[in-house]
């Protein structure tokens, strides 16, 4: 079986689906990400942004808006497709 690739929300090109696997950040970044709604195991879509500015995904129907450097701790697994 082989795995899927991961990468940052960051590297996500726009309009791309993703489900959010870990957070490579400590217990408060991981507790403020849940809070607003990403969840491993929840699929987002990167909705607008960039490397080095605000990021916008979609969890669940909702836009969320993350700066730079949160976006770029959260892990996806890319769905097929």
């Amino acid at each position: 079986m082989t795995e899927k690739p991961v990468k940052s929300v960051t590297d996500m090109e726009f309009g791309e689906t993703a489900v959010v696997r870990e957070f490579s950040a400590g217990h408060g970044v991981a507790r403020k990400l849940l809070v607003m709604g990403i969840v491993p195991g929840r699929a987002i879509r990167k909705i607008s942004g960039g490397r080095h500015g605000p990021v916008v995904v979609e969890s669940s129907g909702v836009s969320i808006a993350l700066g730079a450097s949160l976006a770029a701790k959260i892990l996806v697994e890319l769905e097929p497709g």
